[in-house]
């Protein structure tokens, strides 16, 4: 535990450590934005031919 006390404090590898999370966190959420924005197209496109 002391280890991971350590690692996080230490300013470099810390802010390393806290720059991978937010990369990830911002990745996944970019990743999940467009999965949303492809589903609303796809109902979109099955609504309008549907309609016509």
């Amino acid at each position: 535990m002391d280890t991971l006390y350590w690692l996080i404090n230490t300013q470099t590898l810390g802010g390393v450590f806290v720059l991978i999370i937010f990369g990830t966190v911002l990745t996944l959420y970019f990743l999940m934005i467009r999965w949303i924005i492809a589903g609303a197209r796809v109902t979109q496109d099955e609504h309008s031919s549907g309609s016509e």
